[in-house]
């Protein structure tokens, strides 16, 4: 499964948009009443569901009705995260605040038959109450994306981004799922450096570069630090704003960009090897910042960048949408740990960076990581001196 994302603001008329955001509208209100439901009564989606149905009855909505559907799955979501949340951060709020009729509500399509919308003749034709109710010309690259024989449209979302319309158009693979050697195992460490160490139970190691776009982050600071010398909300404030706003979410995107390639990789790595199991390394990024003894460059890079979460997150997705088994340990001390004896080392701060495991047998201290975190999780396996000896390490750098 993958997303094909594509501005589609130049190719709405006015009367397109208000349609757009006359369904939009039509969400706000559902969204609105199912929460209201939720505040007044018990957390029920069939109760929610016969709720928001009688209200497009009663004002006659020309939605589809699966689209009020994902309106309240979306609602439902949020109380889950929050449910979530809630056993590890005191902090969390539940999802109360109603939302705005001056906020676009995303609009989420399913294929549905062919009632909820159409494609034919390099147009996107959207469907209300079994007939046409609008049609946009698509662009030439939602069009490649179309003709890739293996995937199917499952569904497509209408969403606003930087007062601009967005088309999103979620492919379904139409290939079986394969399935691969649950006893070919990979194990993972994530760091900061080094984004992903990896070794295999065929004693190959893999080390993959972070890449922190450190010239972007730069212009980013130097931006930031200008703003804070300007009066608030003066001219020049503002123009420094949208500028940093702007460098900001490049930096994102760049960022998210490198994290799918790395997974990817990785992904492709586990289908080329038969490999169907991955164990990685469960770093509780949201307690650094509480830890005494985590560094302050440590917990900006966890917690600004977001990289170390996003990243399980991608690979945990993409290993389930290809039938490998994905498993979190705890990673605690295992850097730190003997790969081959269990023994802690003494003093073992970051700037180490090999462990001998035997007088003689040396290897990186983030491979002997991700061998500890495969003692973990597979429990009676311990490794033999002689497959310590023979692993092979590559370094490996993800270009974008």
């Amino acid at each position: 499964m993958k997303t094909c994302k594509v501005k589609i603001d130049h190719l709405l008329s006015i009367t397109d948009k208000q349609k757009l955001w006359s369904l939009s509208y039509d969400q706000t209100k559902i969204y609105n009443a199912a929460l209201q439901y939720t505040k007044e009564n018990s957390f029920d989606y069939k109760q929610m569901h016969l709720v928001t149905k009688d209200l497009r009855n009663n004002l006659e909505m020309s939605s589809p009705a699966k689209m009020s559907q994902n309106t309240v799955f979306r609602l439902i979501s949020s109380w889950k995260s929050f449910l979530s949340l809630r056993k590890t951060d005191p902090n969390a709020r539940p999802p109360t605040k109603f939302a705005s009729t001056w906020d676009f509500q995303p609009l989420i399509f399913d294929w549905n038959s062919g009632l909820g919308f159409k494609i034919r003749d390099r147009k996107l034709e959207l469907r209300a109450d079994y007939k046409s109710y609008l049609s946009i010309k698509l662009p030439d690259y939602a069009i490649k994306c179309l003709e890739e024989v293996d995937f199917i449209v499952q569904e497509i979302k209408i969403s606003i981004q930087d007062k601009n319309f967005y088309l999103s158009i979620t492919l379904k693979d139409l290939n079986q799922v394969l399935s691969f050697n649950k006893d070919n195992w990979l194990s993972i460490d994530p760091g900061l450096t080094h984004i992903i160490s990896l070794v295999t139970s065929d004693g190959i190691a893999i080390k993959y570069q972070n890449n922190q776009f450190k010239n972007l982050e730069r212009q980013v600071s130097a931006i930031q630090s200008k703003m804070d010398k300007k009066k608030k909300y003066s001219k020049r404030y503002n123009k420094l704003r949208l500028k940093f706003k702007k460098k900001l979410r490049s930096s994102s995107n760049k960022n998210k960009n490198f994290q799918h390639c790395l997974t990817a990789d990785v992904i492709h790595f586990c289908k080329e090897n038969d490999i169907g199991s991955i164990f990685y390394g469960d770093i509780q990024t949201k307690k650094l910042t509480k830890s005494k003894t985590a560094s302050t460059g440590l917990n900006k890079s966890t917690q600004n960048r977001g990289s170390l979460n996003r990243t399980k997150q991608f690979l945990q997705y993409k290993a389930g949408l290809n039938g490998i088994a994905f498993s979190l340990v705890n990673e605690a001390f295992t850097s730190k740990t003997n790969c081959y004896t269990g023994e802690l080392y003494g003093n073992m701060n970051l700037g180490i960076r090999s462990v001998e495991i035997e007088p003689g047998i040396v290897i990186d201290r983030d491979i002997n990581a991700a061998i500890n975190i495969a003692r973990r999780t597979l429990g009676t396996w311990s490794p033999q001196l002689s497959w310590i000896r023979d692993i092979s390490m590559t370094e490996k750098y993800i270009v974008v």
